[in-house]
């Protein structure tokens, strides 16, 4: 499979934004809750080196590289990956790793970073590693992760409490009810000499 980087061009703000937008509906990677609207999307790429990774003519995947801070730190370079779906364990994502890993180089940055990845996504922890990142920081429940889920209200426990009189003039079932599930996972940093 021929898989090529290139840098990003205006043309390609859909495309990286659809990228983008299914992991944030995916719901287990990235920070943001809901999708994000074409000018969102060009506000945050405009803080970033953008690069596309693409399989023929369609964008695959993309990474974004800047200077994670100024001063005395400003010799290592932050670095996000995203692969659509449709193309994951294709290579796009070691591709990309790659071709970041060289730019940084190029561009004076001794170290990436890839911060604020989510414990929900053992996935992504596991690409990393086999990038050559090494876990660098935890934040303890720092993602957030809320969900609906539905709670039966017909327990078993409630059946056998009932008794005979109970169960002669026993009400209908009562309907599965929506609760709020709020759990909380570690994001975790990972860093890679370059």
């Amino acid at each position: 499979m021929n898989i090529t980087i290139r840098p990003y061009e205006s043309t390609d703000l859909y495309h990286v934004m659809t990228v983008w937008n299914s992991i944030i509906a995916e719901g287990d990677a990235f920070l943001e809750e809901t999708a994000l609207t074409p000018e969102d999307m060009q506000k945050f790429l405009d803080q970033y080196r953008v690069y596309c990774a693409k399989i023929g003519s369609e964008v695959a995947g993309v990474y974004l590289l800047r200077k994670l801070n100024l001063g005395k730190g400003a010799h290592i370079a932050e670095v996000l990956y995203a692969v659509k779906f449709s193309f994951r364990n294709l290579g796009v994502g070691k591709t990309m790793s790659e071709h970041s890993s060289k730019t940084a180089r190029e561009l004076g940055f001794s170290s990436l970073v890839c911060q604020r990845v989510s414990g929900m996504n053992p996935a992504a922890l596991n690409f990393l590693t086999k990038c050559g990142f090494v876990p660098a920081g935890e934040i303890s429940r720092g993602y957030r992760n809320v969900k609906t889920v539905k709670v039966d209200q017909n327990s078993a426990a409630d059946e056998s409490k009932k008794g005979l009189l109970g169960k002669i003039f026993e009400k209908k079932p009562a309907e599965p009810v929506e609760k709020t599930v709020v759990d909380y996972y570690s994001l975790y940093t990972y860093q890679k000499d370059v």
